[in-house]
């Protein structure tokens, strides 16, 4: 998947290259994961309890098993050869409140902060969508922190309706977050 994404002067495109990951990008994915949740929650959040869930979610051993795992996909997004966002698809048993036929959950959606805003997170969203598609899946859905009012605004203007919460914890703390859901092609 190629698309071409004007860059921050709006003049010559960026393009932006996403491919499903391989089993060799367990260690980019690792980095390129622990790097975007630290700052998206560096502000809110402490920092070692961002180390102790970065050290136990996104270690290359667990995400070279998660790429071996034919229920998850990893979706890796760079430009110039340097990624720049990721996004992983789940099938699984959804919560109680998501009721779509045939669910796939957005696990995690994350660009670096630098390349926010220049339409990468559009494209990574409709790569979900298609792969998504690709994978049988009629309804899509996600949990997000409540308090991250960017992404919540994101979701909705790709059609994410809240549906439900959900539990997440991150040192000890225990907050209960919005599930969103669509479904993965718009109805007419």
């Amino acid at each position: 998947m190629t698309s071409p994404v004007h860059g921050e002067s709006g003049s010559e495109p960026d393009t932006l290259v996403i491919r499903q990951a391989m089993s060799d990008d367990a260690e980019t994915l690792s980095a390129l994961a622990g790097r975007t949740f630290r700052d998206a929650y560096a502000a809110q959040s402490d920092p070692a309890d961002l180390d102790d869930y970065v050290a136990e979610h996104f270690t290359v051993g667990l995400l070279s098993q998660q790429l071996q795992d034919s229920s998850i996909v990893h979706l890796l997004a760079s430009v110039a050869g340097e990624p720049i966002g990721y996004a992983i698809l789940r099938l699984g048993m959804p919560p109680d409140c998501v009721h779509g036929p045939r669910p796939v959950e957005l696990g995690r959606l994350y660009l670096e902060q630098r390349v926010v805003g220049r339409g990468y997170g559009a494209a990574l969203m409709q790569a979900c969508l298609g792969e998504a598609a690709r994978m049988g899946c009629e309804t899509i859905w996600l949990g997000v922190w409540e308090e991250n009012h960017r992404a919540r605004a994101f979701y909705k203007k790709w059609g994410f309706q809240d549906i439900g919460r959900y539990e997440f914890e991150i040192g000890g703390k225990v907050d209960h977050d919005p599930v969103m859901a669509r479904p993965v092609k718009p109805t007419e």
